[in-house]
């Protein structure tokens, strides 16, 4: 990364970010998000992610916001009832 262009490397820094985020989503839930408008995919994907992590957030709140996420996309007409249902799988599989 260089120095001379500190905006590129922020921007590099957050796309390294979020490629590591969606690595942390198993791979076979990543097709199910497609249909999510980008900024709320990209929010989903970031607490999905958190779940598998040690942050200072408690993790049943991580959860909660995973789940309301989850459930509001599929008021949205985002995901399809089963899309809601594989995910919400995934998140309550999940250890606390």
């Amino acid at each position: 990364m260089s120095l001379k262009n500190p905006n590129e490397s922020i921007a590099l820094a957050a796309a390294q970010r979020r490629a590591d985020e969606l690595q942390r989503v198993p791979e076979v839930l990543r097709p199910l998000l497609q249909s999510i408008p980008e900024r709320a995919r990209m929010l989903l994907i970031t607490t999905l992610s958190d779940l598998v992590l040690d942050t200072p957030a408690p993790f049943e709140q991580r959860r909660g916001m995973a789940m309301g996420m989850i459930y509001g996309a599929g008021k949205r007409d985002e995901l399809t009832p089963q899309e809601v249902g594989t995910l919400v799988a995934y998140v309550l599989d999940l250890p606390a």
